[in-house]
This record gives C-alpha cells, sequence and structure tokens, in this order.
C-alpha cells in the first residue's frame, strides 16, 4: 500500500525538499502552502519524478481549511500515514516593538498551525493502523538570537507541544518527533548569514529524516526512512537540534549523542511529565530512614 505524506509549508526551502525526498521514496503527497502556484510547482516536480502528487491552498491557522485539507485527502488518496509540520513564517523586531498582531501571526502558523494539522490528521492516522508526525521546529527553541521573541516562542512551544503529542497519541501507534534546524538557506534566512556561508541547504534537513530519525533507513526505503518500523519507535517526542559547519557532526548516526553547545539528549524517562515526581514506591526503596541526604550541588 501505497504511503500518503502530508507537507505543509511545501512551497520551497525545507517542505519542498522533504516532500520531494519522500516521493522518491514511494509516497503520494499532499502538498500544502498558502503560496498556492509555488505549491503547485511542488506537485509538479513530484509527478515529473513519476510520483503521485496534489496541491492545495491552506493557511493552517484557519481550522476549517485544515479539515478541507483532510478532507481531500482522502478522497484523493483514502488516507494519510505522514504528517510534516513544515508551515512557519519568521518576523524580526525587538520584543518591545513587536505587536500583538504579528506575535499572534507567528505563534498561529508555527504552533497552532500545527496543532489543528495533528488535530484532525491523528484521527486519520488511527484508522490506518498508526503513522508518523515530524514537526519542523527550530535551534531557536533552546538558543536564539535577538529580536526572534515571537519565533522563538513558538518552536519553543512546538517542542512542548511535540512532546505532549507523543504521550497522546502513542496508544493509536502514532509516533511523533520534531526536527529542530540551525540555519538552513530558505528565503527565511537572513542576509548576512547567507553572506557569510553559515548555512546548509534545504537538503540537509531532509536528509536528516533518513539517518537521524531511522537508523535502519537502509532497510526501509519506502518513505525515506520516516516510517521505518525499527530504529525510531524510541524516539516518540523526540527533539534533536540539528544543523550545519560546527553542528554537522550532530545530524550523522555515529555521533547522535554529540549536542552542539552542550546540549543534552534527554532520555525517554526524562521525556515523561512524571518523571520527577516522587512516588512512594520510590520512598520505599531507602529503608534507613536515618540516611543523610545528598548534599546539594
Amino acid at each position: 500500500m501505497t504511503k500518503v505524506a502530508v507537507v505543509t509549508g511545501a512551497a520551497r526551502g525545507i517542505g519542498r525538499a522533504v516532500a520531494l525526498r519522500l516521493a522518491r521514496g514511494g509516497c503520494a503527497i499532499v502538498a500544502c502552502d498558502i503560496r498556492t502556484e509555488e505549491g503547485r510547482e511542488t506537485a509538479e516536480l513530484v509527478r515529473q519524478q513519476g510520483g503521485q502528487a496534489i496541491a492545495l491552498s491552506v493557511d493552517v491557522r484557519d481550522e476549517e481549511q485544515v479539515k478541507a485539507m483532510v478532507a481531500q485527502a482522502l478522497r484523493e488518496f483514502g488516507g494519510i500515514d505522514i504528517l510534516v509540520n513544515n508551515a512557519g513564517i519568521l518576523l524580526r523586531a525587538p520584543l518591545t516593538e513587536t505587536s500583538a498582531d504579528d506575535f499572534d501571526l507567528v505563534v498561529g502558523v508555527n504552533l497552532k498551525g500545527a496543532f489543528l494539522c495533528m488535530k484532525h490528521v491523528a484521527p486519520v492516522m488511527r484508522e490506518r493502523g498508526g503513522g508518523v508526525i515530524v514537526n519542523i521546529a527550530s535551534i531557536h527553541a533552546f538558543a536564539t538570537l535577538p529580536h526572534l521573541a515571537a519565533y522563538a516562542a513558538s518552536k519553543a512551544g512546538l517542542v512542548g507541544l511535540t512532546k505532549a503529542a507523543a504521550l497522546d497519541l502513542g496508544a493509536w501507534n502514532i509516533r511523533v518527533v520534531a526536527l529542530c534546524p540551525s540555519a538552513v538557506d530558505t528565503p527565511h534566512a537572513p542576509r548576512e548569514a547567507k553572506d557569510r556561508g553559515n548555512l546548509s541547504n534545504d537538503n540537509s534537513v531532509e536528509e536528516s529524516l533518513t539517518h537521524r530519525l531511522a537508523p535502519s533507513a537502509g532497510r526501509c526505503r519506502q518513505c525515506g526512512g520516516v516510517v521505518s518500523e525499527r530504529g525510531s519507535k524510541r524516539l516518540d517526542g523526540h527533539c534533536p537540534p540539528l544543523g550545519c559547519g560546527r553542528f554537522r557532526r550532530f545530524a550523522s548516526s555515529e555521533n547522535s549523542r554529540v549536542m552542539p553547545l552542550r546540549w543534552q539528549t534527554p532520555s525517554r524517562k526524562a521525556l515523561s511529565p512524571f518523571a520527577h515526581q516522587p512516588t512512594q514506591q520510590s520512598e520505599k526503596c531507602h529503608p534507613n530512614q536515618n540516611a543523610q541526604p545528598h548534599p546539594p550541588r
């Protein structure tokens, strides 16, 4: 059965690269973007390489448009197996000069849009027996720069949403992960970064779908490794930072535990909201009530 992938923000940049990569792996593509003409170009590129694709004009902030997108995907292909929440917007302004409308716009696209797509795609995936959701967050969720308050807040929120969704949807056999790329050569990238050459290309993120999320991609070529049944289930709720240049070694599987700026990969236990809550059971593990606690570090 052909896998069906919905990619938002598919008109250009990371979204287009991911759509083409998944299509090369045999997926039918639903290319969604508010830029209608460029979205059609992405669908046409997929068809030129022998794949199946439709292009839909979708504003992910609008719940009715998201519902219509899911319904159209069902009519065309009969289901959805993969969702890549890539639609995003970046506005630069100092915190005190960021208007409430601009903040709502950025959070609406980057965070609310991903929420709405997951909300309405997940039940469809459940009917298919499961699926994979990949949220394209950002390294700014962990460490950011000046004048990016709205963007950093939206991407940090997307990381939190990813972890919560992984807990909620795991029972339906739906894996939810996030990729957090650093500087990528897209229209969002600042001109000074392009001038310095501190950018990776669009393909670096789609390559990470294969090399980082699914170590067994060599055996699971159907969708570029994203839907691998082996090796990636343990990454539910995982949000790895990815990068280029000095960050490139992080993206390789053999160095997957090497984090830029000393970031550490959270363990599966640490992803649970109950990880640090004391329990009666843990207290029983220390019968010596006279034992002195460890001094604070």
